[in-house]
């Protein structure tokens, strides 16, 4: 059975305050036994022995002498009485915190609770035989009450610590069970500046990104539907119109044709989706996506250019190879396929049909570059963040010239970094968009 996290720092705390506790007191015991001084019982000797001396040598002065005592008392902290038979006070230095001394013993040693006394009958010229009592602050009840404090201290702070430790972890604990029934909007919302601020924080972002997710799915079926939907009554309609025309009927054939081109596109898109596991990043059961093969870098770009114009015969389309025959190691297919998802969106979002196109492919010591640039819409800075998210789209209107599921961007990078290269987009609102395919040599 494991111990709360409160308990098991209490506990610590006290196990290192008794360690601290027994190294204090060995070092106060070793310094004792190397100044003889700070024994007690040595500094009242001394004291005593300085007090009988003033006394002695300046007995027709007692204030001279009780100055000289008092010089000597003070520094020690000794409390100094001499009374003569009678019961007059000869000396009183007074000293802070000293308790009345009870009877003496045979040697003239008296212990206190805290106090240590020491008396001695001495012979005082002009006074008689005089009673000297001398009593000082038990050092080691002083080193008690410091042992105390430390303890206390000590127990107080492991407390405060595991409290500090405790709290917040039961409220995550609380937040996260919320998050598990179902409550997506549950967020420890806790503002520290440690470790447990940190692993709040991060728990607050996955639960950013699992809303996110959930979203993303929500409207993949939605986008799904309404995009297998859409061509699929087009078709309907096209077959009522040519069983009605009769032989006017290739015109609607043709039409037929093109919608089932673009289901087979949508579906292709989704399958590819699910090939380079979008999610997980990762192949999936163990296999790479890739099929690699030396392929001529032209021969892919031609076939891409060849498709493009055939689809968009009205759209200019300028190519640059500066590959010269180059050959690397490719897989063919989704190579083309990610320049074709570039070309299709460049298309889709340059709205002027006189716009001309750019397909530029350079190559350096280690990589292959393939850009598409043209001069259309742009993209927004905050959309930019966005792009390479599952199902994002620029344009959100789901026209039939910019439809689409949101996976052609992603299908580019994850193309890309399964060959070890890189997908990124360059954009200016209004102004058009630079994209960038890394192939590497190796």
């Amino acid at each position: 059975m494991k111990l709360p996290i409160t308990l098991r720092i209490y506990i610590v705390g006290l196990l290192q305050a008794a360690l601290s506790v027994t190294a204090f007191a060995l070092s106060i015991t070793y310094a004792i036994r190397q100044n003889p001084e700070l024994d007690e019982t040595t500094v009242l000797r001394y004291v005593a022995n300085e007090s009988e001396r003033a006394l002695q040598g300046a007995a027709d002065n007692a204030e001279y002498a009780a100055t000289r005592i008092a010089s000597v008392a003070s520094e020690l902290h000794v409390r100094v009485r001499a009374t003569d038979t009678h019961g007059t006070s000869v000396v009183d230095i007074p000293s802070a915190n000293v308790a009345d001394c009870p009877p003496a013993d045979a040697a003239g040693i008296a212990r206190g609770p805290h106090t240590l006394c020491m008396v001695r009958q001495i012979d005082v010229p002009g006074h008689g035989p005089v009673r000297l009592e001398l009593a000082r602050r038990q050092f080691a009840n002083i080193v008690e009450r410091l042992i105390l404090m430390f303890v206390v201290i000590f127990a107080v702070g492991s407390l405060l610590l595991g409290r500090s430790l405790a709290v917040p972890l039961r409220h995550m604990a609380r937040v996260a069970r919320a998050f598990g029934r179902g409550q997506t909007s549950a967020r420890v919302a806790l503002r520290r500046r440690d470790e447990v601020g940190e692993v709040a924080g991060a728990f607050d972002e996955m639960a950013d990104q699992v809303v996110s997710m959930r979203r993303n799915e929500r409207e993949l079926l939605a986008n799904v539907s309404h995009e297998l939907r859409t061509p699929l009554a087009r078709i309907r309609f096209a077959l009522e119109l040519a069983d009605s025309a009769g032989s006017e009927s290739a015109h609607w054939r043709s039409d037929i044709a093109d919608d089932l081109d673009e289901l087979e596109l949508l579906i292709a898109d989704i399958l590819s989706a699910a090939r380079m596991d979008l999610d997980a990043g990762q192949p999936p059961n163990g296999l790479s996506p890739l099929r690699l093969e030396d392929v001529a870098v032209e021969d892919v770009v031609t076939k891409a250019v060849s498709r493009f114009r055939n689809a968009h015969a009205e759209r200019t389309l300028d190519v640059t190879d500066n590959t010269r025959g180059l050959t690397v190691h490719l897989d063919r297919v989704q190579s083309r396929r990610a320049i074709d998802n570039l070309l299709e969106n460049a298309h889709k979002y340059t709205p002027d049909p006189t716009s001309a196109i750019s397909l530029n492919i350079d190559v350096s010591e280690s990589s292959v570059f393939i850009r598409v640039i043209d001069n259309g819409i742009g993209i927004s800075d905050e959309d930019q963040q966005k792009l390479f998210r599952p199902f994002f789209r620029v344009d959100r209107s789901r026209s039939r010239t910019t439809g689409g599921l949101g996976l052609g961007l992603l299908l580019v990078r994850r193309i890309a970094e399964a060959h070890g290269g890189t997908a990124t987009i360059e954009s200016e609102l209004g102004r058009g968009t630079t994209a960038t395919i890394e192939f590497p040599l190796s």
